[in-house]
């Protein structure tokens, strides 16, 4: 019996490699997204606990230097959090973009598995229609030759 031959194998196998591209790159893109959401969190937390220090300095006394230096240090953080922030936003587009990417190239490959898939069982249905009238022709001369012989 002959083997399964698809012609468009090499095709297949290109558009499987660009999936696989895509799902590693779209990871990437999650990982990055997630390293950016927890330096923000991280900022946060800082922020809070900043601002919470500065409150208990003032009830215990501040002078003008510690009052500015906290004032600096405060508005450092907020911008830091606003670049983080841009840096986030950045981040989802990316990673929504390289997601479209891999559903793309996923949709694609399944596509052409799906005409692999069905070219395969159109091949196997012929295979089975030839085995039938194979035996079909065996069985008639068979038929033949006995009749022939009680003649």
């Amino acid at each position: 019996m002959r083997r399964f031959n698809f012609k468009l194998q090499g095709f297949l196998s290109l558009k499987s490699n660009a999936e696989e591209k895509a799902l590693d790159a779209y990871a990437r893109s999650m990982q990055e997204r997630q390293l950016v959401e927890q330096r923000l969190d991280d900022l946060k937390n800082f922020f809070v606990m900043t601002q919470k220090q500065q409150v208990e300095r003032r009830e215990h006394g501040m002078d003008a230097w510690q009052f500015q230096h906290d004032f600096v240090a405060l508005a450092s953080i907020r911008d830091e959090i606003q670049e983080t922030e841009n840096a986030l936003k950045e981040a989802l587009d990316k990673e929504a973009a390289f997601r479209t990417e891999f559903l793309n190239a996923k949709a694609e490959r399944e596509m052409v598995d799906r005409l692999r898939q069905k070219k395969e069982d159109e091949f196997y249905e012929e295979m089975r229609r030839r085995e039938e009238l194979e035996l079909e022709e065996i069985a008639m001369t068979r038929h033949a030759r006995t009749a022939g012989s009680q003649a």
